[in-house]
């Protein structure tokens, strides 16, 4: 099954975030309005109720290795995918990238 498939076809490329261990994480569903309702899922799954939602906001708190995965948030009520963020976990990333990665 390719994941970059959104709604209707369309092809959806993952945007990577970069974290470090330990570290509390928000990711943003895309350009939504801070009231949009939104689900989010990690690896196809439904995010576990430890999380918060806020909004079109998802927030980990002291993410460890576990929390590495393809996050993708839907637009209520129809289900339409709205974003899809890779999340990578590291203990090395003092910027929020790895060492060779170039923004």
């Amino acid at each position: 099954m390719d994941k970059r498939k959104g709604h209707g076809g369309r092809h959806q490329v993952a945007r990577n975030q970069y974290e470090r261990m330990g570290s509390d994480v928000t990711m943003q569903c895309g350009s939504l309005d801070n009231d949009a309702s939104v689900s989010w899922k990690v690896n196809g799954t439904d995010v576990k109720a430890q999380h918060r939602l806020e909004g079109p906001r998802l927030m980990l708190t002291e993410v460890d290795l576990g929390h590495n995965g393809l996050y993708s948030c839907f637009q209520n009520p129809h289900g339409e995918r709205r974003d899809t963020i890779y999340l990578h976990i590291g203990s090395k990333y003092p910027d929020n990238r790895p060492p060779n990665v170039i923004s």
